[in-house]
C-alpha cells in the first residue's frame, strides 16, 4: 500500500518539474526576444536620428555653400551682393526641402533665419541659421551665425566721425570747451563757408586741435577766424578738403569732401504706407496693454490712435523679446517713466499733425536701458514749411533713452534733461535764426556706448549755461553763447544705425574691388 502511494506521489513531482522546467525556458525565451526587440528599436531610433543630425547638417552646408559663392564672385558689385543676400534668405527662410539619405529614402529639411540684421548702410549682416532634419517622429536642429561685410575700399568697415562741430555756415563759440575722450584723437571744427566771420571763437579753449576751412579760396586769417582770447594751445587753422565721415586709411591720404547728410523721411513713410495698405498687415489696438503679452511688447505691426507710455508706468519696466521686431504707428505720442530692455527693437513713427509728440511733466524717465538705437521714434511734420515747425520741450530733470528724428521741429532740453542716444533734426526751411536744437542749463546729451550725435542740416544748435555733449554736432550753424561754460566732448565713433541717409558716401575703390569679409561661427546644436 505504501510502495503505491510513493510512486503516484513521484509521478506527481515528474509532472511538477516538466511544467517548472517549461515556464522557466519560456520566460527565458521571452525575455531574449523582448531585449532583441528592443535593441532593434533603439538601433532603428538611432539611425533615425543620425538621419535626421545629417539631414539638417546638409540642409546647412547647402546655404552656407551659396554665401561662400556670393562672397568668392569678385565681379560683384555691393548692390548685386545685397540683392543677392536678400535672394538666399527669401529662398530658404521658413522652407522646407526633401533631401534623400543614401538609401534613397526622403528626408525633410526646414530652414529659418532668427536676429537677422541687414546694415544697408554700413553694409553688412549678421544672422543666425537654424536647420532642422527630421525622420519619423525624431527631430535634430543645426544653427551657425554668419558674418558677412561686403564695402567698398581696402580697410575696416568701421567709420568714425572727423569733426567735433561740422556746419555749412557759421560757428561761434564764447566760453566754451572743446575737447576729446581720447588724448590720441584730434578735435576738429570745421565750415563749408567762405564768408567773413564765419568761425567766431572768442573764449574759447581749445587744446591740440584744427580749424577747417574747406575752400581752398578761403583765407586761414582774421577774416575768416576770429579768436579773441581763446586758448589755442597746440591748435592750428589749415586751409583743406574735410569730410563728414571717414574711413580707417593712412595720414597721407587724400581728404575727400562729401555732402552733407540729408534728413530723408521718404524710406520711413513708405514703410508705413505699405504697412496701412492693408489691414491684414496691422493690428488695431486700443489700449497700450494691447501691445503686451505680460510685461513683453508683441512682435509685430500696430496702429493706436494715442500712444501714452504714461498708462503703463506702472508696469515700469518692460522687454522686447530677442529678434523681435515691433513696429507702432500713431497719431499722437506721450513719453511716461518705462524702461525697455531686450535685444528686440521698436520703432514708433507718429502721424504728421499740429500737436503729435508730449514728453510729459519734470523728472519723466523714458526708453531704453541701453542700446538706444533699438528705440527709434519718427515725428512726421508738414516739411519744408517754417511756420509749421513742430515744437518739443523736454522737461527739467527728464532723460529720454532713444533715438529721436523729426522732420521738421524745433526741440529744446530744459534744465537738467538728458537725452542718452542721438537727435536729428531737417530743422526749419534753411531759418538758422531760431534755434532747432537747444541745449541749455546743465542739459546733456551723450549714449550708453559714449557717444551722441546732434544732426539739424537745416538749423542752428544752440548750447549755454554748462550744458554738454559727448559725441559730434551737424548743423547749418552752430552756438555757444557767451559766457555759458559748455563743453563738448568729441567722441568719433559713429553711432550705429543711423536713419538718416549720407548723400554721397566716402567710396576708397581698391583694385581688388570690394572688401567683402565672411565669417562663419561654429555650428552648434540645440
Amino acid at each position: 500500500m505504501k510502495k503505491h502511494n510513493l510512486l503516484k506521489n513521484k509521478d506527481g513531482i515528474a509532472i511538477m518539474s516538466v511544467l517548472l522546467m517549461f515556464t522557466i525556458m519560456t520566460l527565458f525565451v521571452g525575455g531574449i526576444t523582448m531585449v532583441s526587440v528592443s535593441n532593434v528599436n533603439q538601433s532603428d531610433a538611432n539611425a533615425q536620428s543620425l538621419s535626421a543630425y545629417y539631414a539638417a547638417e546638409g540642409g546647412l552646408n547647402k546655404i552656407l555653400e551659396e554665401y561662400r559663392l556670393l562672397y568668392e564672385n569678385s565681379s560683384l558689385t555691393a548692390p548685386q551682393v545685397q540683392n543677392g543676400i536678400g535672394n538666399i534668405r527669401s529662398k530658404y527662410h521658413m522652407k522646407t526641402m526633401e533631401l534623400k539619405e543614401n538609401n534613397g529614402n526622403p528626408v525633410n529639411v526646414e530652414f529659418w533665419f532668427e536676429e537677422y540684421n541687414l546694415d544697408e548702410i554700413n553694409q553688412s549682416l549678421v544672422t543666425k541659421i537654424v536647420s532642422q532634419g527630421q525622420v519619423g517622429d525624431v527631430v535634430r536642429t543645426l544653427e551657425t551665425v554668419v558674418e558677412f561685410s561686403y564695402g567698398t575700399g581696402t580697410t575696416t568697415m568701421e567709420m568714425q566721425l572727423r569733426h567735433a562741430v561740422f556746419v555749412r555756415n557759421s560757428i561761434t563759440t564764447g566760453g566754451a570747451t572743446i575737447m576729446t575722450s581720447n588724448p590720441s584723437i584730434t578735435p576738429r571744427i570745421a565750415t563749408l563757408s567762405t564768408q567773413t566771420s564765419s568761425i567766431n571763437i572768442s573764449d574759447l579753449t581749445f587744446t591740440n586741435g584744427e580749424i577747417e576751412l574747406t575752400n581752398p579760396a578761403a583765407n586761414c586769417n582774421n577774416n575768416t577766424v576770429v579768436h579773441s582770447g581763446s586758448r589755442w594751445d597746440g591748435s592750428r587753422c589749415r586751409i583743406n578738403n574735410t569730410v563728414l565721415v571717414t574711413e580707417d586709411r593712412p595720414i597721407e591720404d587724400p581728404e575727400v569732401r562729401i555732402n552733407f547728410p540729408v534728413i530723408n523721411f521718404t524710406p520711413i513713410r513708405t514703410q508705413v504706407a505699405n504697412i496701412m495698405a492693408s489691414t491684414s498687415n496691422y493690428t488695431t489696438v486700443n489700449s497700450e496693454t494691447a501691445l503686451l503679452s505680460g510685461t513683453s511688447f508683441r512682435n509685430g505691426n500696430f496702429f493706436i490712435d494715442e500712444l501714452d507710455f504714461q498708462n503703463l508706468s506702472t508696469l515700469r519696466n518692460l522687454t522686447v523679446s530677442d529678434g523681435s521686431e515691433v513696429f507702432i504707428i500713431t497719431n499722437r505720442l506721450r513719453l511716461g517713466n518705462v524702461n525697455i530692455s531686450g535685444n528686440g527693437k521698436i520703432t514708433i513713427y507718429v502721424n504728421p499733425g499740429s500737436s503729435t509728440m508730449y514728453t510729459s511733466g519734470n523728472g519723466i524717465n523714458f526708453g531704453r536701458t541701453d542700446q538706444e538705437e533699438k528705440l527709434q521714434i519718427y515725428v512726421d511734420t508738414i516739411s519744408g514749411v517754417a511756420n509749421n515747425a513742430y515744437h518739443v520741450t523736454f522737461s527739467n530733470n527728464s532723460h529720454t533713452k532713444a533715438y529721436l528724428m523729426f522732420d521738421n521741429a524745433r526741440v529744446r532740453f530744459n534744465q537738467n534733461s538728458k537725452l542718452s542716444g542721438a537727435i536729428y533734426t531737417g530743422a526749419v526751411n534753411g531759418n538758422s535764426s531760431t534755434y532747432s536744437i537747444r541745449l541749455d542749463n546743465r542739459a546733456h546729451i551723450s549714449s550708453s556706448g559714449g557717444r551722441a550725435l546732434i544732426v539739424a542740416t537745416n538749423g542752428r544748435v544752440h548750447m549755454n549755461n554748462n550744458s554738454s555733449l559727448r559725441g559730434a554736432v551737424i548743423a547749418q550753424d552752430f552756438n555757444i553763447e557767451n559766457g555759458s561754460q559748455s563743453t563738448i566732448t568729441f567722441d568719433p565713433d559713429f553711432p550705429q544705425n543711423i536713419p538718416f541717409e549720407i548723400t554721397t558716401p566716402i567710396q576708397v575703390t581698391s583694385p581688388g574691388g570690394l572688401a567683402k569679409r565672411l565669417t562663419i561661427r561654429t555650428t552648434r546644436e540645440r
